[in-house]
């Protein structure tokens, strides 16, 4: 910006080229594994066959200085996931700027790879800030999972879980796990 600063230290100096105020959206993805066939010892990743591609859970956004916007949840006995991923074009259709932690290698190619298989059309041109890559650019922590960074700023730590078999239940419909994933998210 004119004043020297990163977009980190001011966003409000960021973009100078829009008539109006930016529209700035963080969110964050929860989604199912792929399935597969493989050989060998577990967490190999030679996988022989992919038997099933995985599936956006649930999503949760908020506009900065805004609304939250309600978490979208899939239901996978009724294959809503379309429902979702039409709802995540529109609001990465209306951001100028996305915020999230891991969402250049994760989030949004999840979301791009959703679109494209849903023939949707890409959303108009954005710009990320991506808390995880800006971390590792300008600090020096053991870790820069989003607990690790977040602890190191006194922010508090993202919610406990039971781990992977919270995820196997929301797949199965079980609705008291579907409120801890959503609580989670």
């Amino acid at each position: 910006c004119r004043h020297g600063h990163t977009y980190l230290q001011h966003l409000s100096c960021y973009d100078f080229s829009k008539d109006r105020p930016l529209k700035i959206l963080l969110f964050d993805l929860e989604t199912t594994a792929h399935e597969g066939f493989f050989w060998g010892r577990a967490f190999e990743t030679n996988i022989i066959e992919n038997t099933g591609y995985g599936k956006i859970l649930s999503y949760s956004a908020k506009w900065l200085n805004g609304r939250t916007i309600v978490k979208g949840w899939c239901d996978f006995k009724r294959s809503k996931e379309l429902g979702l991923v039409r709802e995540l074009q529109k609001l990465f259709d209306e951001a100028d700027i996305l915020i999230g932690h891991n969402a250049k290698s994760f989030d949004i190619k999840w979301c791009n790879s959703k679109f494209a298989f849903y023939k949707l059309s890409p959303p108009s041109p954005y710009r990320v800030i991506d808390t995880r890559t800006e971390a590792k650019k300008y600090l020096n922590l053991p870790s820069y999972s989003l607990n690790h960074v977040s602890d190191y700023f006194g922010l508090g730590a993202k919610l406990e879980n039971e781990g992977f078999s919270l995820w196997k239940k929301c797949i199965a419909g079980d609705q008291k796990a579907l409120k801890r994933m959503k609580k989670y998210n």
